[in-house]
């Protein structure tokens, strides 16, 4: 017995030396740990690093010699120079998609993009961390000194404000070419995007936001969104037996309200991109939320465009845990990169010969004062709309008045922004439209003075149409409440002499 102990002692002082030199450290995540506990801090252990050739993560409980698409590293040896080798898989050919994720690799090593990949051996992690680079964006334009001054004030927007003055003042020559803008070097909002899938997991209530009747939880706080500057992935670890509701594979998002187009855009979109190898398998479903037809029909369309409707997998109701074989988790990436944005609008079919398109349109985006919520309808809308038309008419353009309700495809959607000179409208989710315009439309955004201050989503149109390249203005109005009285007049003299002239 003497013997059999210390046996069994040398075995576990091996084990500790072999560890030590393979400079692998063991993390044990328990069942009960919280949602996002884990995923939301720095990897502790060492890990080796490798970038890999080929992006699609295989189904983890597949033995290997089963599974396609993927490169799998050989375990390190103790040696301290030994480098791990990267052993290929039958690959398969994916000819039904233009964009992929080898593409967004390629762009990303010419644009500073760093993408990082790991895998944890003994936790069976994958993880993708993706760092951008830090970027600068032109402030608005404005007809008057003091619709800038009260843009600029608003926190949010000083502080960017103040980090590109300062870069401006010491000389620093990417802030040299617009005198105002704003600076993003925050490497948590903006900078960092990081993908991890994991077998065997649970996501609660907690990381399904959005969710009906979840929402408004208690345990739906911060480490719970998976929406807008989103710095949480949402999981633990299932060391449970299965209780019948396993989703196999699944991609998750729930940003909240992600059912409609002007949350879909900016706070899933971002995601999908980074996650878009996974999104490609045929294996891996995607759970979020379905398409309201009747409400916001273009998000039913873009799933569509993809051939995706059938890979949607609902958001259950409120209460109910979901387990997964495998969950990969995209909810941190930036929701405002110049790079993203332009791999969002590759995915959409829009390249540089979409951009050089004739632009012959103006298109007025307006708001129905029966169903808008929270005001911003435009009080004089059918004057300033016969101006706006005998305008456009008189400089060469076809006016559209816009009604999304008209176009069932993507595709004609596209068809009608792809030619917009001018995209205008008051503030609102009609104008997310933008991101299907060439970088050389320009955008008016229409804004009642009532809503200053209210900040939010006040800026996110400004991020989008600046990020793409696009000439955007913003007009402070006049407000009756919530709503715009259009300056018409103020309003063709800035089509004549800025718009049309160029």
């Amino acid at each position: 017995m003497s013997r059999l102990r210390n046996k069994s002692f040398a075995v576990i002082v091996a084990c500790a030396l072999v560890m030590l030199f393979t400079n692998v450290a063991i993390t044990y995540i328990h069942k009960d740990s919280k949602p996002g506990a884990y995923l939301g801090a720095q990897l502790e252990q060492k890990m080796v690093e490798v970038e890999f050739s080929t992006p699609t993560l295989p189904s983890l409980d597949l033995p290997r010699e089963t599974v396609k698409n993927y490169y799998y590293m050989d375990e390190p040896t103790p040696s301290a120079t030994n480098t791990p080798s990267i052993q290929p898989i039958e690959q398969e050919n994916q000819e039904n998609s233009v964009y992929s994720f080898d593409g967004f690799r390629s762009r990303a090593k010419l644009s500073n993009v760093i993408i990082n990949e790991h895998w944890e051996y003994q936790n069976d992690i994958f993880r993708r961390e993706i760092t951008y680079p830090p970027f600068i964006l032109k402030f608005p334009n404005f007809l008057h000194d003091k619709d800038y001054k009260v843009f600029a004030n608003w926190k949010e927007v000083s502080e960017l404000a103040n980090e590109y003055q300062s870069r401006r003042e010491q000389g620093d020559p990417e802030c040299q070419e617009h005198e105002y803008g704003a600076s993003f070097t925050n490497p948590v909002y903006y900078l960092t995007g990081i993908v991890e899938t994991v077998p065997n997991v649970t996501i609660g209530c907690a990381g399904l936001c959005g969710a009906p009747g979840c929402r408004s939880s208690s345990r739906c706080g911060a480490e719970g969104y998976c929406g807008y500057l989103s710095v949480n992935n949402l999981w633990w670890r299932n060391d449970a037996p299965y209780m019948g509701n396993n989703y196999g594979r699944v991609l998750y998002f729930e940003p909240p309200a992600s059912w409609a187009f002007q949350h879909w855009i900016p706070d899933l979109f971002p995601k999908l991109i980074q996650t878009w190898d996974f999104f490609q398998d045929p294996s891996v479903n995607v759970l979020t939320a379905r398409p309201k037809q009747d409400r916001s029909p273009l998000v039913g369309f873009l799933w569509d465009y993809w051939d995706a409707l059938d890979k949607i997998e609902p958001i259950p109701e409120k209460g109910m845990d979901v387990d997964a074989s495998e969950f990969i988790s995209g909810c941190i990436a930036p929701s405002i990169h110049p790079f993203l944005w332009k791999e969002m609008r590759l995915a959409l079919g829009i390249d540089e010969t979409y951009n050089n398109a004739p632009l012959n349109k103006v298109i007025w985006i307006g708001r129905d004062k029966e169903t808008a919520r929270n005001g911003r309808y435009v009080v004089n809308s059918d004057e300033t709309v016969a101006a706006l038309t005998e305008a456009s008419e008189a400089a060469g353009y076809e006016f559209v008045s816009f009604n999304h309700k008209k176009y069932a495809s993507i595709e004609l959607v596209k068809e009608l922004f792809g030619s917009a000179k001018l995209i205008i409208g008051p503030h609102g989710g009609g104008l997310f439209n933008l991101i299907f315009a060439p970088d050389r439309t320009s955008v008016i955004e229409l804004f009642p003075e009532s809503y200053y201050g209210k900040m939010g989503g006040n800026i996110i149109v400004w991020l989008q149409s600046v990020m793409i390249g696009q000439d955007y203005w913003r007009i402070h109005s006049e407000a009756n409440g919530n709503n715009v009285i259009v300056d018409i007049n103020e309003l063709l003299g800035l089509l004549n002499d800025h718009i049309f002239a160029k």
